[in-house]
């Protein structure tokens, strides 16, 4: 799909991008995470976003790499899940996240 001037990306599965790509998010689509893997590296590399969305399914088989991708603060590399194969990846790596951030899980019981 074409790239527009947006700060925010969205790498996720074939078809699954059509509404972040109307409301001007740049999309790719890929069912191949390794594709996805080199998108994220090259994106940072260029530092063009500053926000890139991944499918939770996708980011599954490169969760070390994206974590290691995230340490720095832009670009904010977030997991979405998806519904249609829910693997709750993009939950438990939010709650890292956010023990990172403020220090604690404030969801924790």
């Amino acid at each position: 799909m074409n790239q527009t001037s947006s700060p925010i990306a969205y790498i996720g599965p074939v078809g699954a991008g059509l509404g972040f790509s109307l409301s001007g998010i740049h999309v790719e689509e890929t069912a191949d995470p390794s594709l996805a893997l080199k998108y994220l590296r090259q994106w940072k590399q260029e530092g063009v976003y500053s926000i890139i969305f991944i499918d939770e399914g996708l980011a599954d088989p490169n969760l070390e790499s994206i974590r290691t991708l995230n340490e720095d603060a832009l670009p904010s590399i977030m997991l979405l899940p998806n519904p249609s194969n829910p693997k709750h990846t993009a939950a438990r790596n939010l709650q890292q996240l956010m023990i990172r951030a403020i220090g604690s899980d404030i969801f924790a019981s």
